[in-house]
C-alpha cells in the first residue's frame, strides 16, 4: 500500500524563462507470506525441540512473514531559458529513501517450546540519498539541423545496517550487514538531429552509470560487494513518415564495463550473487513500420534483432552446489534472458464504435544462465491475441460505455517465457568433476478470456 503527496509548480518567470519544481513524499508498506518446508530451526532464531517420541527435532515446516516499511521523499526543479535558436535548461533533484526490512515467524509445525506469535528473526534498514545536477543545451544549427549537449553530475550515498535474512553457517548466526557506499557519476550526452519534410535522422552518444541494487549487497558478503556499472551508448537512426505509411530503423551499440551478471558464484551464506564482468555488450537494430491504406484499418509492426554477449565469461560451479568451487572458461557467451529476435505485429480494425485487434508476438530462443548450457535454454514461442470492443457514446448523462472482450493466446500454444537454472558437480571414480545441470520453467497460460465493461461519466 502506498500514499502519495505531491506539490507541483509551473511558473513563467519571463517570456523566455520558465520554472518547473516539485516536492513529493511517498509512504509505503507491504508484506508477503512464504511457506517453507524442512527448514533448519536455527536459521530463524528458534531452538531445536524434543517431540512426543523423545526425538530432537532440528528441522520443521514453517510460515515466515516478510515485511517492508518505506519512506521516499524529495524535490526537483529545472529552469528553461530560450532565445531564438538556443535553449538552455538547468536543474537538479534530491531524493531520500529509507527502507525497513524485517521478518517474522507466523507458524511452526508441531513446535514445542516458547515462541512469540510473531517472533522476529531479522531486521535491517537501508538508507539512500540520491542527488543530481544537470545542464542541457539545444541549438538549431539551421532550418533542418539541430544539436544538443547534456551534462549530469550524480551523487549517491547508500547504507544498509542490521541483520540480514541469510543464515551464515560459518558464524552459526544470521549474517550481519554494515554497508556504506558513496558513488559520484558523470553522465554526458551528445546528439545531432536532422528534420526535413517526412524525413528524420539522428545520431547520439551517451554515458550512463548504474549503482548496485539492494539485493546485490544483502545476498552477497563484504568480500564480494560489487561496484557500479558503466555503459557507453551509440545510436544512429532514420525514420520516414507520410500519410500512407511510416518506416524507421535504429542501430545501437551498448558497451558495458563491469556489468553485473550471475556467474554461478555463491556468497558465504550460500546465495547466488551477481559479479562484475569486465567486458560485455548489446548490439542490434530496432525496426518499426506502419501501413495505413484506409481510414478503418492499419497494420503496425516492430522488431528487434540483437547480439548480446559477455566476453571471456568464466562460470563458477560448486561441488554439490555448495563447496569446492571450480571455474570453467566459456569464452564469449550470450547474456542470460536476452533473445536475439523479438517481433510484435498487430492488425487494427475500426468501424464506427467497433474496434478489433489481432496482435502477435514472436520471441526467439534464449538462455537462463550466462554459460550457454543446453539445459538452461528457453525455446522460442509465437503467441497471438484477439481484442474486440464496442463503444456507445450517445447515451444520456454518460460520456461513453465500452464493452470489451480479449482472447489471449487464442491458438492455444504451450510455451514458457521464464524460469531458472543451476549446476553442480560430483567427483567421479577417477577424481575428476562430473558436472550436472538442471532447470525449472515457468509455463504460461494457454487460451484465456477476459471481458470488461468501462463506464465514463
Amino acid at each position: 500500500m502506498q500514499h502519495h503527496i505531491q506539490l507541483l509548480l509551473n511558473q513563467n518567470l519571463r517570456r523566455d524563462l520558465t520554472l518547473n519544481a516539485a516536492l513529493h513524499y511517498t509512504k509505503g508498506d507491504g508484506y508477503y507470506d512464504q511457506y517453507k518446508t524442512g527448514r533448519t530451526l536455527s536459521e530463524y532464531e528458534l531452538t531445536p525441540f524434543v517431540d512426543a517420541d523423545g526425538q530432537t527435532v532440528k528441522k520443521s515446516d514453517l510460515i515466515r512473514l516478510k515485511n517492508n516499511d518505506n519512506d521516499f521523499g524529495g524535490g526537483m526543479f529545472n529552469l528553461r531559458w530560450t532565445r531564438q535558436a538556443l535553449a538552455l535548461t538547468a536543474g537538479g533533484a534530491a531524493n531520500w529513501h529509507r527502507g525497513n526490512h524485517f521478518g517474522q515467524i507466523k507458524w511452526v509445525r508441531n513446535y514445542i517450546g516458547p515462541i512469540d506469535p510473531l517472533q522476529e528473526y531479522y531486521r535491517n534498514t537501508g538508507r539512500k540519498f540520491d542527488s543530481n545536477a544537470f545542464v542541457r543545451a539545444d541549438y538549431d544549427i539551421n532550418r533542418y539541423l539541430s544539436a544538443y549537449a547534456d551534462v549530469q553530475y550524480r551523487h549517491i550515498h547508500y547504507t544498509i545496517r542490521g541483520i540480514s535474512d541469510n543464515f551464515d553457517w560459518n558464524t552459526d548466526g544470521m549474517a550481519r550487514l554494515d554497508v556504506h557506499r558513496d558513488w559520484n557519476f558523470f553522465n554526458p550526452k551528445l546528439g545531432l538531429t536532422f528534420n526535413r519534410a517526412n524525413h528524420r535522422a539522428y545520431a547520439s552518444w551517451s554515458v550512463a552509470h548504474k549503482e548496485p541494487t539492494r539485493d546485490n549487497f544483502t545476498d552477497s558478503d563484504p568480500t564480494h560487494y560489487p561496484t557500479a556499472e558503466r555503459m557507453f551508448d551509440y545510436e544512429l537512426g532514420y525514420f520516414y513518415n507520410c500519410r500512407l505509411f511510416s518506416l524507421g530503423a535504429n542501430l545501437y551499440f551498448m558497451d558495458y564495463h563491469n556489468q553485473l551478471v550471475a556467474t554461478g558464484q555463491l556468497s558465504d551464506t550460500g546465495n547466488a550473487i551477481s559479479v562484475n564482468v569486465p567486458d560485455s555488450y548489446r548490439a542490434g537494430i530496432e525496426i518499426q513500420g506502419a501501413l495505413r491504406p484506409v481510414a478503418w484499418f492499419d497494420w503496425q509492426i516492430n522488431a528487434t534483432l540483437s547480439h548480446n554477449r559477455i566476453r571471456n565469461f568464466v562460470e563458477v560451479i560448486y561441488e554439490d552446489e555448495w563447496t569446492n568451487p571450480i571455474e570453467i572458461d566459456c569464452g564469449d557467451t550470450p547474456i542470460a534472458f536476452s533473445p536475439e529476435a523479438i517481433v510484435h505485429n498487430s492488425f487494427n480494425f475500426r468501424y464506427r464504435g467497433f474496434e478489433a485487434t489481432v496482435a502477435s508476438r514472436f520471441v526467439s530462443a534464449q538462455y537462463m544462465n550466462n554459460a550457454r548450457s543446453a539445459e538452461a535454454r528457453l525455446g522460442s514461442y509465437f503467441v497471438n491475441d484477439l481484442s474486440l470492443g464496442y463503444t456507445l457514446d450517445r447515451l444520456p448523462q454518460v460520456r461513453s460505455l465500452r464493452f470489451g472482450l480479449a482472447v489471449y493466446n487464442f491458438l492455444n500454444r504451450k510455451y514458457c517465457n521464464n524460469g531458472y537454472a543451476g549446476a553442480g558437480y560430483t567427483l567421479g571414480a577417477d577424481g575428476r568433476p562430473e558436472i550436472y545441470r538442471y532447470a525449472g520453467y515457468a509455463a504460461q497460460a494457454t487460451t484465456n478470456v477476459m471481458a470488461t465493461v468501462t463506464l465514463t461519466l
